[in-house]
């Protein structure tokens, strides 16, 4: 969410994302979808699973494929979300570098 606009800005659209840790090492990458700004992270292998959750509901092998992708990157995610420090984020129009991230956990729904 950019916050930097009074009053807030809005969703981050079209935006490609580096995630990194305390020493600048890439933990991840991500995007923002043009429409939402929603960020996707990307697996290695699996990709966003953003293909596999739009076809879900179109039958139940589809679905099963939606839910093995998004375990894979449920599981993946954990592993190293609570190292992330900073994102580089890259738009259009120019780059930002080096931004704080903090990473809060909750147990809520």
């Amino acid at each position: 969410m950019d916050t930097s606009v009074k009053p807030y800005g809005g969703n981050v659209r079209d935006a490609e994302l580096r995630l990194l840790d305390g020493g600048g090492k890439l933990l991840a990458d991500a995007k923002s979808d043009h429409k939402f700004g929603v960020v996707r992270l990307v697996h290695p292998e699996a990709g966003d699973c953003a293909a596999a959750e739009q076809s879900a509901s179109a039958s139940p092998e589809a679905r099963d494929q939606w839910q093995k992708c998004f375990k894979t990157l449920s599981t993946w995610l954990v592993s190293w979300a609570g190292r992330i420090r900073s994102a580089d984020v890259k738009f259009a129009n120019g780059d930002l570098k080096a931004i704080p991230v903090i990473v809060r956990e909750s147990r809520q729904d």
